[in-house]
């Protein structure tokens, strides 16, 4: 990235950047990490920060919690605990069945490429992903792709901010503006900067975790 723009993209994140903060006793603020001192945080130590992935399979999670529920019951506590807990399962469970959408990343994803009119082979070669990681991506509909994946095919698509916003929404993600390396990917889309090279030189200069690398 050219260094003019470098500079720009210093000045667009020292203005959007928000520090993450709390109300304290006193009910006065109180920052919790002064976000622009960590520009150029060592990129080892922020990966070794990023928590594993935890997608699980939400009809594995209620069965789970159903077996508690009735095993609690059949162990003869029929009290008031015992009915509150099978009530909430049922009340939890009808709320996810009410509420969730049927419309996942994948079926997001394959409705933007129908869209571009480009293959599948230019779309994971712009987002610097390989052959087998885009089928599993194309073949599950209830793929779950890290955040860097999902926003390197993203840039692929060349897909404006709200575009972006709403399929990112889908896997479960946003770009928050207490991210320096989200207000990176926000600042190249507004901007029309696409190539992954570019971008990653950005996201590098900032010590952040580089798109469509596994």
């Amino acid at each position: 990235m050219k260094n003019q723009l470098l500079r720009e993209l210093e000045s667009y994140i020292e203005k959007h950047l928000k520090d993450d903060i709390i109300i304290n006793e006193n009910n006065t603020m109180e920052y919790l990490m002064p976000m622009r001192s960590a520009f150029r945080i060592d990129k080892a130590l922020k990966d070794e920060a990023l928590p594993a992935d935890k997608s699980q399979d939400d009809s594995k999670w209620l069965e789970k919690f159903r077996k508690k529920t009735v095993a609690k019951v059949e162990e003869g506590e029929d009290d008031l605990y015992s009915r509150c807990l099978v009530s909430d399962e049922e009340g939890l469970e009808d709320y996810i069945n009410k509420e969730k959408s049927n419309e996942t990343f994948t079926t997001k994803l394959l409705l933007y490429i129908d869209k571009s009119k480009l293959s599948d082979a230019e779309i994971y070669k712009k987002a610097g992903i390989d052959r087998r990681h885009f089928s599993k991506i194309r073949c599950d509909k209830y793929y779950q792709p890290k955040k860097a994946t999902a926003i390197a095919l993203c840039m692929a698509l060349k897909l404006n901010i709200v575009e972006t916003l709403e399929i990112l929404g889908t896997a479960g993600y946003s770009l928050s503006s207490s991210d320096t390396g989200d207000l990176v990917v926000k600042f190249c889309i507004e901007r029309g900067i696409y190539d992954l090279i570019e971008v990653n030189e950005a996201l590098d200069y900032f010590g952040q975790k580089l798109l469509g690398v596994v």
